[in-house]
C-alpha cells in the first residue's frame, strides 16, 4: 500500500511515513512508473503520476502529433517546477490539470496562447501571484482551482472573469495567504461557487458579494474574521444556498447582516460554528426554512452563561420616545403598496428595506427598538442566548408580564402531579421501554422541562 502524502497533506487514518521511507517507496516503484505508457488520443493526453520533471514534461509534449487537437491535458502529481514552451502549442485545450506539482509562476505563455481554456486546475503548487492581465486573456474560463498555494492577494482585474463559475482559493487540503477580497469580485456575475476557506481573511468589504445573482455557495471558513460590516452583504444573491463562516473569530452578527440573511429565500445552511458569538437575534434562530449551526460558540456554553447574561444588551427600565422620522417610516411601511413605494425618495426606500416585525404586536419598525436577552433551547443546545427586539416600551412590558405569568404558573405546578400525568400517558399508549414511541415521549418531556427552566431563568433575569 502506498502512503498518501502528496503535497505535504496527510489523510485521517493513514499512517505517517518518514521521508526516508517515502524515498524508498518511490525508488521501489520507479520501475513501475517507467513501464506505464502515457495515455494519448487525439483529444486527450494523460501524464499524471509519472514522476515527470519539467524537461520530461517538455519531451512528452513534443511527442504529440496534433497538439492543436488535444482538448484535455492532465499532468497532475508530478515534479514539474516550470511550464515548458511546447505547452503553448496546445491551443485547443479546454481543460488543463497541473495540480500537485511545484509550479511557482503562472507564465504568460500559459494564458496568452491557451485562450480556449474553460477549466484550469493549479491546486497544490507554490504559486504566489495571479498575473493582472490573466483574466483578459482567458474570457471563456469557467472553473479555476488555486487552493493549496501561496497567494497573498488577488488583483482587481479578477472582475473581468465574467463567465467564471467556480473559483476555489481554499479547501480542506489547504488554502492561501489572502487577507482581503477585492470589491471587483462583485463584477463576477456568473460566479456560482466561491471557496476562500483556510486563508487569512481579516475583513470583508460591504459590496464584495452584493451583486452576484447566481452565487450558490460562499465558503469563508477557517479565516481570521472578527466582525462583518453592518450592511446588507448579500443584496442580489437570490440563489444563495450555503454561507459558511465557521472557524473564525466573529463575536457578533450585525443587525443588517442578520436581516439580509433572513431575506434569502433559497438559503439552506448558515454555518456559524466555532466562532466567538455570545448572542444572536431570535428571529434568526426561530426561522424554519434554513439551518443555523452554532456549536462551539460561547452562547452554547452553560458554564459561561451568567457572564454572557451580564454582558448582553439588556434595557433595564426601557422608555423609548420615537422620532418623527421613525413614526413616518412605520406609517409608510404599513401602507407598503407598489404605488406608494414608487413615489417615495430613494433614501427613504433604502430605510424601508431594513424593516423588521415586532414579535409582540407584529407591527413594523425600522431603526428604533428595545432589546432584551432571552434564554431558549435550540437544536439540542440548552439555554442558548438570543437577542429579542421589540418595537417600543409597551410591547416590551407586555412580553415581561406574559413571561412572569408563565413563570408563576410553572412554579405552582406540582412535580408529583406532572410525574403521574406522564405515567398515565405512557400506560394509556401501552409503550414498551426502549421503543420509538417511548423515546419520543422521553425527549418531549425533557424538552418541556428545559423550556420551563428557560422561562424561569428569563423571568428572574428581567426582574
Amino acid at each position: 500500500m502506498i502512503t498518501y502524502l502528496i503535497g505535504g497533506q496527510s489523510l485521517k487514518g493513514v499512517e505517517y511515513v518518514p521521508n526516508d521511507a517515502v524515498s524508498s517507496v518511490s525508488s521501489s516503484l520507479s520501475d513501475v512508473y517507467t513501464d506505464i505508457e502515457p495515455t494519448f488520443t487525439d483529444t486527450n493526453k494523460n501524464l499524471k503520476r509519472l514522476g515527470l520533471t519539467s524537461s520530461d514534461f517538455s519531451s512528452q509534449l513534443l511527442q504529440a502529433n496534433n497538439p492543436t487537437c488535444v482538448m484535455d491535458l492532465d499532468a497532475s502529481r508530478n515534479e514539474i517546477t516550470a511550464l515548458p514552451d511546447p505547452l503553448q502549442l496546445f491551443t485547443g485545450l479546454t481543460r488543463l490539470v497541473l495540480s500537485n506539482n511545484s509550479i511557482s509562476i503562472i507564465p504568460p505563455e500559459l494564458y496568452q496562447h491557451l485562450v480556449q481554456l474553460e477549466i484550469l486546475i493549479l491546486s497544490g503548487n507554490r504559486i504566489e501571484i495571479i498575473p493582472e492581465d490573466m483574466p483578459s486573456y482567458l474570457p471563456h474560463l469557467m472553473s479555476l482551482y488555486l487552493d493549496g498555494n501561496l497567494i497573498r492577494y488577488l488583483p482587481d482585474t479578477i472582475g473581468n472573469w465574467k463567465d467564471l463559475r467556480e473559483f476555489r482559493l481554499g479547501s480542506f487540503y489547504g488554502g492561501n495567504q489572502i487577507r482581503e477580497l477585492p470589491e471587483t469580485m462583485a463584477d463576477m456575475f456568473s460566479l456560482v461557487d466561491l471557496d476562500v476557506s483556510f486563508n487569512q481573511l481579516e475583513t470583508v468589504f460591504p459590496d464584495t458579494f452584493r451583486h452576484l445573482p447566481n452565487i450558490n455557495c460562499i465558503n469563508l471558513s477557517h479565516n481570521q474574521l472578527t466582525t462583518l460590516p453592518d450592511t446588507p452583504l448579500f443584496g442580489t444573491c437570490h440563489r444563495l444556498a450555503v454561507i459558511d463562516l465557521s472557524d473564525n473569530l466573529i463575536n457578533s452578527l450585525p443587525p443588517m447582516v442578520s436581516n439580509d440573511i433572513l431575506r434569502l429565500k433559497r438559503l439552506e445552511l448558515l454555518n456559524l460554528s466555532h466562532n466567538q458569538l455570545k448572542i444572536l437575534p431570535t428571529e434568526l434562530l426561530d426561522q424554519s426554512h434554513f439551518q443555523v449551526v452554532i456549536k462551539g460558540n460561547p452562547m452554547t456554553d452553560q458554564t459561561t452563561r451568567n457572564d454572557v447574561m451580564q454582558e448582553a444588551d439588556v434595557t433595564d427600565a426601557p422608555f423609548l420616545l420615537h422620532s418623527l422620522r421613525e413614526i413616518s417610516l412605520r406609517s409608510i411601511a404599513l401602507l407598503s403598496s407598489t404605488e406608494v413605494m414608487l413615489r417615495i425618495p430613494e433614501h427613504i426606500s433604502s430605510d424601508l428595506n431594513k424593516t423588521q416585525t415586532c414579535p409582540s404586536c407584529a407591527q413594523p419598525y425600522i431603526r428604533e427598538w428595545i432589546s432584551t436577552a432571552q434564554l431558549k433551547s435550540y437544536q439540542g443546545h440548552p439555554s442558548v442566548m438570543r437577542k429579542v427586539r421589540f418595537c417600543g416600551t409597551k410591547c416590551w412590558q407586555e412580553y415581561r408580564e406574559i413571561l412572569h405569568e408563565e413563570a408563576i404558573r410553572i412554579q405552582e405546578l406540582d412535580p408529583r402531579q406532572q410525574q403521574q400525568d406522564a405515567l398515565n400517558f405512557i400506560n394509556h399508549h401501552t409503550m414498551e421501554s426502549g421503543s420509538i414511541d417511548w423515546i419520543m415521549a422521553a425527549v418531549s418531556a425533557a424538552s418541556a422541562q428545559e423550556e420551563q427552566v428557560d422561562i424561569l431563568a428569563n423571568s428572574l433575569f428581567l426582574n
